[in-house]
């Protein structure tokens, strides 16, 4: 019997797969293949009487192992707007894309990038029957069966403008691969130049199956926040509207501004609706990363060094640090990674470029979680969203799910799974110094009162556990609390009680009402060493009086989705 283990569909840990497609073209048996999991992702399906178990697959999966880190951890940093009007309303900021894309067209060559399915309606109807779909797929390293997955948006392969037309502005959602990667390398072998314009992750997979450098590729990768699965935005768009949209276009500037994340909706008869960020359940749910993927939460292709010849993405954060910069049409941020990057870019005609001026790196902030110390993240609830989406609910109702605050009934459900509980009802366990804290229980809460109005830091109350939070491991942890400070900000910690050592795991923003009634806040953290206490810094309750009471705090292992 053939060992699956020695095959990238038992080698990848579940909901690590990106869906880059390096495995599915490089197959020289063609055993392998996509399929939908059951939240709609893209993922490696395997035929074992085809597979020959060589291990190719699994030797140049980048979820397995990464490939070198080659380019500068401190790259040149630019904000950058196109000249050209037009193409500055149909990008969704400052139109880098549009401006590279057509540079390498101009020199003859093609462009990779993701565009909506032509088929739009066949698409959306068969995007969100998730697991019904997994016999429907694309073979590995040739074309497409007639069987073949139809994807909302996927990527492709263009050499003229107005092909490429199909490839501007964000899709906010997992492109489909395909059999993209095979298209490139058969252009790059006729010695033709390529522009792939993707996600992080797909720019490693495509070098991952390279596995060399061509002179005539040019990667740019985006400062993206997630991507979520096709099946969640086909499953919007059924619950959303009355009939099936005719188009759809996110980031678009009917309002005159890059920035208000409006959507437009095309229908039948030239109809459409402008949506506003705030009223769009899809934004809704995008943006407070409801729907992030577990492999984006954890992306190990985002930081610094990039894998792209050349970085693009929004430059959000800009007019912080320069009030004066007009942003209103849209302004790109560039990084220029290495050589081959640096020496594409210094070639593009200057009547392309309305403005391009270098910028401190600095300023590149959390966008797109590439500096050191920063990290993708998921919302509380996404797992919630998942389970609701995969019993069948509406996405309106899967999203109230993952909305939905905690109450005390919750907590209590929990308790039995938990790897730590404290309730104030059944006294304190809370240890620290008496020149910092002082304690006492008011209406069956534990209230603990700073000292000290201005506390020297590392003087904080601990709660023991008991037992150890083990390293590398999510807890789901629920706080209630109420708090007095003039802090604009309580952390809470994670410790270890005999190396001190702690791990910041959440930040509250202290609001007017926090010390008028309890809050109870629910968050993932995943522990970067062993802790044993959980812990508050008497450094942040300041001012007259002040003092942080707290209710009760759960501690129980992530569940996982997959």
């Amino acid at each position: 019997m053939k060992d699956l283990k020695q095959t990238v569909v038992e080698a990848v840990s579940p909901g690590m797969c990106t869906g880059c497609s390096a495995c599915v073209n490089s197959c020289p048996r063609k055993a392998l293949s996509f399929k939908r999991d059951r939240f709609g992702y893209f993922v490696p399906d395997i035929d074992i009487e085809k597979c020959n178990q060589c291990g190719l697959c699994v030797n140049l999966c980048p979820a397995v192992k990464l490939p070198a880190r080659l380019n500068s951890d401190n790259p040149a940093l630019y904000a950058f707007i196109a000249r050209d009007e037009s193409l500055l309303r149909k990008s969704s900021s400052g139109a880098a894309f549009g401006v590279l894309a057509r540079h390498m067209l101009s020199q003859g060559g093609a462009v990779s990038g993701c565009a909506w399915n032509e088929d739009w309606n066949k698409a959306v109807s068969n995007s969100d029957n998730d697991s019904t779909q997994n016999d429907a797929s694309i073979s590995s390293a040739g074309a497409p069966p007639s069987s073949k997955i139809l994807p909302v948006a996927e990527h492709i392969v263009v050499d003229n403008e107005a092909d490429l037309e199909r490839l501007h502005k964000s899709k906010y959602f997992q492109s489909y691969m395909g059999s993209v990667f095979s298209e490139i390398a058969e252009l790059l072998k006729l010695g033709r130049r390529v522009l792939f314009c993707g996600c992080p992750c797909q720019v490693a997979g495509l070098r991952s199956y390279l596995r060399k450098d061509y002179d005539g590729l040019i990667c740019v990768d985006l400062l993206c926040g997630n991507a979520p699965s096709q099946a969640f935005f086909a499953k919007y768009l059924k619950d959303s509207f009355r009939e099936t949209p005719a188009s759809y276009e996110f980031r678009n500037k009917t309002s005159g501004s890059w920035a208000t994340h409006t959507v437009k909706v095309g229908f039948k008869n030239d109809n459409y609706a402008v949506i506003e960020k705030n009223a769009d359940l899809f934004q809704k749910a995008y943006h407070k990363h409801i729907m992030t993927p577990p492999h984006c939460e954890c992306c190990k292709y985002q930081s610094l060094p990039r894998y792209g010849d050349i970085t693009i993405g929004d430059f959000w954060g800009i007019s912080k640090h320069d009030p004066h910069f007009n942003t209103q049409k849209g302004v790109s941020l560039v990084l220029v990674n290495n050589t081959k990057g640096k020496s594409f870019f210094e070639t593009i005609p200057e009547n392309l470029i309305d403005y391009l001026e270098k910028k401190p790196l600095a300023w590149l902030g959390k966008n797109g979680c590439a500096l050191k110390g920063c990290h993708n993240w998921s919302y509380p609830g996404r797992n919630r969203f998942y389970l609701s989406y995969s019993s069948g609910k509406s996405f309106e109702k899967s999203l109230e799910e993952a909305l939905k605050l905690p109450n005390d009934e919750d907590i209590l459900r929990l308790v039995s799974g938990s790897v730590f509980y404290f309730d104030s009802i059944k006294g304190s366990n809370f240890r620290f110094s008496p020149d910092d804290w002082e304690e006492h229980h008011i209406y069956k809460d534990v209230y603990l009162f700073a000292k000290r109005k201005e506390s020297p830091i590392r003087r904080y109350a601990w709660l023991s556990f008991g037992s150890k939070l083990t390293k590398d491991t999510k807890y789901r942890i629920f706080i209630k609390f109420k708090v007095s400070t003039l802090s604009n900000t309580v952390n809470f910690y994670l410790m270890n009680g005999i190396t001190k050592n702690n791990q910041l795991i959440y930040s509250y923003h202290v609001e007017d009402f926090s010390a008028e009634k309890y809050v109870i806040k629910e968050f993932v953290c995943e522990a970067n060493s062993d802790y044993d206490s959980f812990m508050i810094a008497a450094s942040q309750i300041k001012g007259h009086d002040p003092w942080i009471a707290f209710s009760k705090v759960l501690i129980i292992k992530d569940e996982v989705i997959y």
